[in-house]
């Protein structure tokens, strides 16, 4: 009997794609989730603020892994997960305060469940190349993670909706321009990606996580929104289409000292590559490769040849030199 994945707002712009590369490649049964899911055989209504909702679907359909393909207002399903044995790999972008990984961590180790606690392009792709750029220099003192999307792109509501509050916040550090590899040079301004607050736990170092679009006349509308403070109160449809392509990068930069490294992946269409990225964390979770417990990408060292195995998807790898 195939394994059963649930994806949660699997009829999302990642989700969707991410239920076809699992039918696919992987030969699961994939079930999408929500609170409004489409009509079908494979849909399943629940509401991941309710913990007898959640149970109600990993008891009655057998579930094996959850994909959090949604922001989740809390951490209900990741407990409740956690506490049946059920592993998770989470999407979400926000933070989780230390304590509460440590409270989960201790939950899906008992359980001998796993839960990927950021896994898919940013929060994801990133924390794993700033572990490499790290590696690379047996240490290092501050790495510096950079976002480049496609302003043309599609980009799901939520998504869109996501970025537009986290452009009200002001997290500490300061615009900088970073090359992008195929796209040239862009001014990137600090963005409250959970990475790097991951990052600092796990590796010891400062870190800051920045974020840029393709478009330069979309980057200066990012960098205007920021200024303005009205961000917050900008509906998604409101803002204007046509300004980019789909394109993506995204880097890591490790210091130690005057010593470099970076590494960055490149490519096209971002909800697609999430949900390769994805598919390749559920399959690992699935295979019995990932160890119990709540982990960041970054700490998991099956994840580490991930941009490797990307290039079999048209991404591309790019890796600067260490400069001494």
């Amino acid at each position: 009997m195939p394994n059963t994945v649930l994806v949660v707002g699997g009829y999302g712009a990642v989700g969707d794609q991410l239920a076809d590369v699992l039918r696919r490649r992987h030969g699961v049964r994939v079930l999408v989730a929500g609170r409004t899911p489409p009509p079908g055989p494979d849909s399943v209504r629940v509401d991941v603020r309710d913990r007898d909702s959640v149970t109600r679907v990993l008891d009655g359909h057998r579930i094996d892994v959850v994909v959090l393909s949604v922001q989740a207002p809390d951490a209900t399903v990741l407990t409740t997960c956690a506490q049946r044995g059920v592993h998770v790999v989470d999407l979400g972008a926000d933070p989780i305060p230390a304590e509460e990984h440590a409270r989960l961590h201790d939950l899906a180790s008992d359980s001998t469940s796993t839960l990927v606690i950021g896994a898919g392009l940013a929060p994801g792709l990133t924390n794993v190349l700033a572990r490499k750029a790290f590696d690379a220099l047996g240490g290092a003192d501050t790495v510096d993670v950079t976002v480049l999307l496609g302003a043309g792109d599609h980009h799901g509501t939520q998504a869109v909706r996501w970025t537009l509050d986290r452009l009200a916040d002001k997290p500490p550090g300061r615009a900088k321009s970073v090359y992008l590899p195929g796209l040239g040079h862009r001014r990137a301004i600090p963005f409250g990606f959970a990475d790097q607050y991951s990052l600092r736990r796990s590796l010891g170092v400062r870190a800051t996580t920045r974020l840029c679009l393709d478009s330069r006349v979309a980057n200066a509308g990012l960098a205007a929104l920021r200024l303005s403070g009205v961000a917050g109160r900008v509906r998604p449809d409101r803002l204007p289409g046509g300004l980019g392509g789909d394109a993506f990068v995204v880097r890591a930069d490790a210091w130690q000292g005057s010593r470099h490294a970076a590494y960055a992946v490149a490519g096209h269409g971002q909800s697609r590559a999430t949900a390769v990225i994805t598919a390749h964390v559920t399959a690992d979770l699935l295979a019995g490769r990932l160890p119990p417990g709540a982990h960041c990408p970054e700490q998991l060292t099956r994840l580490a040849d991930l941009p490797e195995r990307l290039t079999e998807d048209g991404i591309t790898l790019w890796r600067r030199s260490v400069v001494q």
